[in-house]
């Protein structure tokens, strides 16, 4: 995760989700979004999100998610949903 301030962070991801309960979904967020492939979902509420970007494992809470859209929102970036590590169910 980069080095940023935690209430902004924090601020921002609460704007977010404000917008997406409203019906907004995200579009030129995700133009620069890096694609995160073989993710799975971990554990249960909170839900942490875990996959690859490269050669780079990435993990974290996952504060909003849309397989069939594909994209996810930890809580300081976007991420482009690629091919998930195994079939799983996913929430609800």
């Amino acid at each position: 995760m980069s080095d940023v301030n935690p209430s902004s962070c924090e601020s921002e991801t609460l704007a977010v989700l404000a917008r997406l309960r409203s019906g907004w979904q995200p579009s030129h967020e995700l133009a620069d979004a890096p694609e995160l492939q073989r993710w799975r979902l971990l554990a249960a509420r909170p839900y942490l999100l875990q996959g690859w970007v490269g050669m780079v494992l990435k993990s974290g809470v996952l504060f909003a998610f849309d397989a069939q859209a594909r994209w996810a929102r930890f809580i300081d970036r976007w991420v482009r949903l690629g091919a998930p590590a195994c079939a799983q169910p996913l929430p609800q």
